[in-house]
């Protein structure tokens, strides 16, 4: 896994790039706690010819049909086979022959 790590950071930064505009653009006059800048405006990207003026003048259903939504709905590529592994299997192995369950 960690010889991966470079390239699944890279294919992570990849759809976060495709989906959201991660310039640094810190509002004035406002900061996080500890003061670390805020950043101003809408960090979504919209879809190839649509307006957010277009998306607010149309119902949920047109956004729908017309695929206008901003392009959050798909996921990110899977980090390792191990994902979701909680307990190892000797644990559950264990639990099994102490208390009979799995």
């Amino acid at each position: 896994m960690t010889g991966d790590k470079p390239a699944i950071e890279r294919r992570h930064q990849a759809v976060l790039d495709q989906r959201y505009d991660l310039s640094n653009r810190p509002a004035k006059g406002a900061t996080m706690f500890r003061g670390k800048p805020l950043q101003e405006g809408v960090r979504a990207k919209l879809r190839e010819g649509v307006t957010w003026q277009a998306l607010d003048a149309m119902t949920p259903e047109q956004i729908r049909e017309s695929n206008a939504f901003p392009t959050r709905s798909s996921r990110c590529p899977p980090s390792h086979a191990e994902g979701g592994m909680i307990f190892p299997k000797f644990h559950i192995d264990e639990i099994k022959r102490q208390e009979g369950r799995d």
